[in-house]
C-alpha cells in the first residue's frame, strides 16, 4: 500500500520499523516477546498501511510457544495475535498474505 513503511526484524526479539522509506528507523514495543527470540517473519496488510503481522520463535530456549503479533500502528506497538488455537508445542515461522480480499495472514510451519 505504502512503499515507505518497512518492517525489520531480527535474531535478538526486535522489531524496526520506518515510514519514510528508510531514511530513519524506529524501535518498536513488543510487549511479551522474550529477549532473544526471533522474529522469522513480517507480513504488511494489503489493505490498511497500518496493520503487519509478525511469526516470531524462540527455539534456541526450547520454547515452542508460537509467537504472533500484529501492529495496527504503523509498527510503533506490537501485540500478541493468536490466530487461532496452535497448542504449546507449536512455533510458526512465516506467514503470508491470504490474498488481495482477506484481511487475515496464513500460517505456515
Amino acid at each position: 500500500i505504502d512503499e515507505n513503511v518497512l518492517y525489520a526484524g531480527s535474531a535478538d526479539g526486535l522489531i524496526h520499523y520506518t515510514i519514510d522509506g528508510g531514511k530513519n528507523w524506529m524501535k518498536a514495543k513488543v510487549n511479551g516477546l522474550p529477549k532473544y527470540a526471533r522474529v522469522h517473519h513480517i507480513v504488511a496488510s494489503y489493505h490498511d498501511r497500518n496493520v503487519a503481522y509478525a511469526a516470531c520463535q524462540n527455539f534456541v530456549d526450547g520454547d515452542y510457544k508460537p509467537y504472533m503479533y500484529k501492529t495496527t500502528n504503523g509498527g510503533e506497538s506490537w501485540k500478541e495475535s493468536p490466530f487461532g488455537p496452535l497448542g504449546q508445542t507449536r512455533a510458526e515461522n512465516a506467514l503470508r498474505r491470504k490474498s488481495a480480499s482477506s484481511g487475515c495472514p496464513v500460517r505456515h510451519r
